[in-house]
């Protein structure tokens, strides 16, 4: 009798492991199920991959503003003001191709072409040290677009700023060490550029500021913090198969969930762009995509709305979307932007002023020149680092010199 109790609880923990091997499996499954659907599809339509249409509607049950949005404040200059802004751009150095680590400035405009481009993120992370994992806050700048402490150039952008609890903001920010840049160009970090990139060991958040965060694989209510530290902000699995990482001292969540209109391609793909944005208020901003993966729209549950244009994998123009008197819609264009070879080279705000950019052949921002005329022009030594700026009129002259400590710590 004791045998036979021995070897009954002996199976009975058996069946317990293998419940709980099931258990984990769970979302690999799914996720897996997801995937051969989306095969499926492409195969059943002659190779082509033509997902449903991105639904429009939200599944937040807060209620939104009927108020017709303002129109945002434009924080640019506007023609004929003389600005101390000298974010301004040379027309010397025409934009080119070609990178050290192979990355190009062509235009990747499929979910395919993206997510290969973002192979070996988690890599490039670790060895990028605190250079990755750090925001737009926590660089020395020294009063000036330099971090003095790895010689990087550093150009902060906001594009639309929307009032709010949560306020509804898109910013971009050239680094000029930065080529994980997707819809502005390779060396611009941008909200529009939030993702995540699943690998076969990690897990890598691509933020707003260029910051990139590497985690390990985690499981649904289990938030993980990122093994390449620099920000406390922790990576759990949803329980659809999406993820999500939330900030504790903004208290500000993002979400990674599959864009419908792909068809569970992005799932697939292991490349998962920003769908929502969530405050403990449970205020929200949802990102819409098309079937190719491209940002459409933008929705606040406060009411704004924000329509993107696009065309060959870059993000063209950027209108606030409103209501006439007699109920028309309406669309208020905000900014325009122009490219060539993939590189952004003007940018044009709601009043007509223009900042014109341009790059050396490593993607490094050389010159800009805003409407006003006002020129700055960056100068880089052989280890990519900024060693002079020089403006028109003898605005902002500088120059940087750089030491290494021993153990190449600085």
């Amino acid at each position: 009798a004791t045998f036979v109790a021995k070897t009954m609880t002996t199976i009975a923990r058996l069946f317990s492991k293998v419940a709980s091997t099931f258990a984990k499996l769970k979302p690999l499954l799914a996720k897996l199920k997801d995937a051969w659907q989306a095969i499926a599809r492409t195969l059943g339509k002659g190779g082509k991959s033509t997902p449903s249409p991105a639904k429009k509607t939200s599944t937040d049950t807060s209620t939104a503003s009927t108020d017709t949005p303002s129109k945002p404040k434009d924080t640019d200059t506007k023609p004929g003001e003389k600005s101390a802004d000298t974010t301004t751009a040379s027309t010397d150095n025409p934009p080119k191709t070609g990178d050290p680590d192979g990355r190009t400035p062509d235009q990747p405009g499929k979910p395919q072409d993206q997510a290969k481009a973002d192979e070996g993120a988690g890599d490039k992370a670790t060895e990028g040290g605190p250079k990755t994992n750090r925001d737009d806050s926590q660089v020395t700048k020294c009063g000036d677009p330099v971090d003095v402490a790895t010689g990087e150039f550093l150009l902060l952008e906001t594009d639309v700023d929307l009032p709010g609890i949560l306020p509804l903001r898109l910013g971009r920010r050239h680094r000029s060490s930065y080529r994980f840049g997707r819809w502005f160009g390779p060396s611009w970090a941008a909200t529009l550029d939030i993702r995540i990139v699943v690998e076969a060991e990690t897990v890598t958040l691509i933020g707003e500021d260029g910051v990139l965060l590497v985690y390990p694989h985690a499981e649904p209510g289990s938030p993980v913090p990122p093994r390449n530290g620099g920000q406390r902000w922790t990576l759990a699995r949803s329980e659809t198969g999406g993820y999500r990482v939330y900030d504790p001292d903004r208290e500000l969540t993002w979400h990674f969930d599959a864009a419908s209109a792909l068809g569970g391609l992005d799932a697939l793909l292991g490349n998962y762009a920003i769908s929502a944005i969530t405050d403990r208020h449970h205020n929200h901003i949802r990102f819409h995509y098309d079937s190719d993966g491209a940002p459409v729209e933008i929705t606040h549950s406060g009411g704004y709305r924000v329509r993107v244009t696009s065309d060959d994998g870059r993000i063209t123009a950027l209108s606030v979307v409103g209501s006439a008197s007699d109920g028309a819609e309406t669309a208020t264009q905000i900014r325009v932007f122009e490219y060539d070879a993939g590189e952004l080279v003007s940018v044009t705000n709601g009043v007509g002023a223009t900042t014109h950019y341009s790059y050396d052949d490593a993607h490094r921002l050389t010159g800009w020149t805003d409407s006003n005329g006002n020129r700055m022009v960056n100068t880089y030594d052989d280890e990519g680092r900024v060693v002079a700026q020089h403006g028109n009129s003898n605005i902002l002259n500088a120059t940087f010199d750089y030491f290494t400590t021993p153990d190449n710590s600085l």
